[in-house]
């Protein structure tokens, strides 16, 4: 390879690492949170409607984080 090519495949590779990172890091937080609120859930007296809302992020959660593992996959692949 000649050095240009060498720098361009090099840049592509960085910004493909940044760009797995920034993914992760939001996949941490949003794990972060749930695990927040499930010990808020397990450790604390919470009312039926605190329990229903905290259930409703969880799952908003959820599916963030699993939508966020697809980009991953399509980084990839």
């Amino acid at each position: 390879m000649k050095i240009k090519e060498t720098k361009a495949f090099l840049r592509d590779q960085l910004d493909w690492v940044e760009t797995q990172d920034e993914i992760y890091a939001q996949m941490e937080s949003r794990l972060y949170e749930m695990k927040a609120i499930a010990e808020t859930c397990s450790e604390s007296f919470i009312f039926d409607y605190e329990r229903r809302e905290l259930q409703e992020r969880m799952e908003k959660l959820k599916a963030e984080v699993i939508a966020l593992e697809k980009q991953l996959h399509v980084l990839v692949h």
